[in-house]
C-alpha cells in the first residue's frame, strides 16, 4: 500500500515539475498571447511595460488558449483577444497602437475572427478604432454584408458611416444589398449608393428574397423595381425557388425557424445561434413561422400582374393585325404563366388559339416542330421509352402552342403514364380549343376515366399503415408503383401494377442454435392487393433450417457433450421449404 501511495506521488509531482518547466520555456511573446487570449490585462500590461514582447508579432497558442480559438495555429495578441471576445484587452491592445488590421497565416484579421466568434461589441469596437470595414470572410463576404444579413441596423450605419464599400459581393456573387434582412437596412444601402445588380447565374434580389427573406423583403425588391419574372441560369424564377422553399418547410415541420436557410454561411454556429435566440426573444411566435406561404402569394400576385399585362399587350398587337407581333407576344406569355396560373394560362391557350382561326391562311408548324414530332412517332412505332416521346411532345407545344391536337395527342399519352394531373389539364385545354373536334368528346371520357383512376389511386395510397397478418404486426408503405412492407426482420419490396404485386422478400442471417449461423434468405413473392376490400395477399416460400454441430472438451478434443465442453457448429442445414400465404388486413 505504501508504494502504490509513493508512486502516486510521484506522478503528480512529475506533471507538476512538467508544468512549471513548460511555462519556463514558453516564451514571453508566448506569454503575452495567451495573456490576450484569457483577458488576463495585468500580466499583458507588465510584459509590455518590461518590452519583453513585441505586440504585433505572432506566436504559437498552445493549450487551453487553443481551445478559445480552435482552428489557429499562430495569432497576435490582438487577433487572440478579438478571438475570445475579450473587449477590454482588445481596448487595451488598441490604444497601444496594435496592428489592428494585421493577417493571420490564412488571411483572417481580428475583425474577422471576432465576427466568426459573433462578439458583436468587439466588432463594433474594431470597426470603430478604424479596422478595414471590407474585411471579407473565407467566403468572400464583407462585414457590411454579415450585417445587412443579420438584420443588424446599428452596425450598418457604423459601417457605412466608416465608407464600407456596397458594390462589393462574395463568392457567389450576392450583395449586401441583396442579403437585407429588412426595407430598413436595404433603403440604408440605396441611399449610399448600392445598386440591384444579379449575380453570374442571374439570381437577382427576388430570387434570393424568396429563397431565404420575408414576403416583406421580396415586396421591397419588386417595389424597387427587380422584376419577379426573371429567370436564372437554370430557367428557374422566384416562384418556383418560393415553392421549393414551401415544400422544405413542410417537410421539415416541428425544426427550429431558419434551419435550412443558406443565408450567408456566415461561418460560426456560435453567431448563427446567438442570431436565433435574438429573433426568438425578440418574437417568439415567429421561430416556427413558416414564411414560404406568405413569400409565394405576394410572388404569385405580382406574376399575375405581369402575365396579365403582358396577355393585353399581346391582345392589342392582335388587333392591331401584326400577326408576328402577337404570335410572339401570345407564345411568350403562355410560357410565363406555366405553373403560375392554371385557368389564367388556358384562356391564353385558347385565345391564341382562336386568334390563329381567324387567319385566312393559318400557320404552318415550324420546322423544328415537324421535327420533334416526326422524332415522337417514330418512337411510339418502336415501342421507346414513353417519357421521351412525351419530351418530344412537348417540345411542339412549347414552340407551337396552337397546335391543337398536340394538347389531346399529349394527355392521351401522359394518362397512360399515369400523369393524371397533366394529362386532364391537356385534355381541357383541347376541349377548351376545339369544342367541335370529333374528339372532344373521347377527350371528356378520357378525363372521367381520369378521376376515376385518381380516386383509386387515392384509396390504395390511403391503405399505408400498420397492419396485421398472421398473429404479426406489419408497416405497409406505399408509393406510385411500389409496396414495402417490415415486420422485425422480414422484409417485402414489391412492384404494384393494376393490383397484382410481385417482388421479393428478404431477412437477415440470424443467430442459430449451437452457434451456428442461419444464413439470410431471398424469395420470389407473388400477391394481390385490394383496394377496395382493403386486403393484400401474399405467396411466398421460406427454408426451415436444422443445426449440425458435435462438442470438445477443455482441451479442444471431440467428445461427448457434457457440463464443460463446447458445441461447435458444423452445419447449417435446410429441412424444409414451406409455402406461406400472408392475408393481411389494416390493424384496428
Amino acid at each position: 500500500m505504501l508504494t502504490q501511495r509513493k508512486q502516486k506521488h510521484l506522478g503528480r509531482l512529475f506533471l507538476f515539475v512538467s508544468a512549471l518547466l513548460l511555462s519556463a520555456c514558453a516564451s514571453s511573446q508566448q506569454h503575452m498571447v495567451h495573456a490576450a487570449i484569457r483577458g488576463d490585462n495585468a500580466e499583458l500590461e507588465e510584459l509590455l511595460r518590461a518590452g519583453k514582447a513585441d505586440i504585433n508579432l505572432a506566436d504559437e497558442i498552445q493549450g487551453d488558449a487553443r481551445e478559445l480559438c480552435p482552428g489557429h495555429e499562430t495569432l497576435t495578441a490582438l487577433q487572440g483577444a478579438a478571438c475570445s471576445g475579450k473587449i477590454n484587452t482588445v481596448k487595451k491592445l488598441v490604444d497601444k497602437k496594435a496592428d489592428i488590421n494585421a493577417m493571420t497565416a490564412s488571411g483572417e484579421t481580428a475583425l474577422s475572427l471576432a465576427v466568426g466568434k459573433g462578439h458583436d461589441d468587439v466588432v463594433r469596437l474594431l470597426v470603430s478604432s478604424g479596422a478595414d470595414p471590407d474585411t471579407r470572410d473565407k467566403n468572400g463576404n464583407t462585414l457590411l454584408m454579415q450585417a445587412a444579413d443579420r438584420g443588424d441596423t446599428q452596425l450598418v450605419e457604423l459601417l457605412l458611416k466608416k465608407n464600407a464599400s456596397v458594390s462589393l459581393s462574395g463568392n457567389n456573387g450576392v450583395t449586401a444589398l441583396m442579403v437585407s434582412e429588412s426595407p430598413g437596412i436595404a433603403k440604408l444601402l440605396l441611399d449610399a449608393g448600392a445598386r440591384l445588380t444579379t449575380t453570374k447565374n442571374g439570381e437577382s434580389a427576388v430570387h434570393y428574397a424568396a429563397m431565404y427573406k420575408s414576403a416583406e423583403m421580396v415586396k421591397f425588391f419588386i417595389e424597387a423595381g427587380v422584376p419577379a419574372d426573371l429567370r436564372r441560369a437554370d430557367g428557374k424564377t422566384a416562384l418556383d425557388l418560393a415553392r421549393e422553399r414551401l415544400r422544405a418547410e413542410n417537410g421539415a415541420a416541428g425544426t427550429e425557424n431558419g434551419a435550412t436557410r443558406r443565408g450567408l454561411r456566415l461561418g460560426a454556429a456560435a453567431m448563427r445561434g446567438q442570431m436565433m435566440a435574438r429573433r426568438a426573444a425578440a418574437s417568439p411566435a415567429k421561430t416556427q413561422e413558416k414564411v414560404g406561404t406568405s413569400v409565394c402569394e405576394v410572388l404569385e400576385a405580382e406574376m399575375g400582374r405581369l402575365i396579365e399585362t403582358d396577355a393585353k399587350d399581346a391582345e392589342r398587337a392582335a388587333a392591331l393585325g401584326d400577326f408576328k407581333d402577337a404570335m410572339a407576344k401570345y407564345s411568350a406569355t403562355i410560357k410565363k404563366a406555366e405553373g403560375v396560373n392554371d385557368q389564367l394560362e388556358q384562356k391564353l391557350r385558347v385565345d391564341l388559339v382562336k386568334y390563329v382561326s381567324t387567319q385566312e391562311t393559318p400557320p404552318m408548324l415550324s420546322e423544328s416542330s415537324r421535327e420533334h414530332l416526326v422524332r415522337s412517332s417514330y418512337m411510339l412505332k418502336r415501342g421507346q421509352d414513353q417519357a421521351m416521346v412525351e419530351k418530344e411532345l412537348l417540345a411542339v407545344i412549347d414552340t407551337d402552342p396552337w397546335w391543337t391536337d398536340g394538347y389531346y395527342n399529349l394527355g392521351v399519352l401522359q394518362t397512360e403514364r399515369k400523369e393524371y394531373d397533366k394529362a386532364s389539364k391537356n385534355l381541357k385545354t383541347f376541349i377548351a380549343c376545339a369544342p367541335v373536334d370529333p374528339k372532344a368528346q373521347a377527350a371528356q371520357d378520357k378525363i372521367y376515366e381520369i378521376n376515376l383512376a385518381k380516386e383509386e389511386v387515392a384509396r390504395v395510397f390511403g391503405m399505408s399503415g400498420n397492419w396485421i397478418g398472421n398473429g404479426q404486426s406489419f408497416r405497409v408503405i406505399i408509393g406510385d408503383d411500389s409496396v414495402n412492407i417490415t415486420s422485425g426482420w422480414l422484409s417485402f419490396s414489391l412492384k404494384l401494377a393494376n393490383g397484382a404485386l410481385s417482388g421479393t422478400v428478404s431477412g437477415p442471417s440470424s443467430p442459430g442454435a449451437h452457434g451456428c449461423t442461419i444464413p439470410a434468405q431471398s424469395h420470389q413473392v407473388t400477391g394481390r392487393l385490394d383496394a377496395n376490400a382493403r386486403t393484400i395477399d401474399l405467396d411466398y416460400i421460406w427454408a426451415n433450417y436444422e443445426t449440425k454441430f458435435h462438442c470438445v472438451n477443455m482441451a479442444g478434443a471431440p467428445s461427448n457433450c457434457c457440463l464443460f465442453c463446447t458445441e461447435v457448429c458444423d452445419a447449417t442445414v435446410i429441412t424444409e421449404t414451406p409455402n406461406i400465404s400472408l392475408h393481411l388486413t389494416p390493424a384496428p
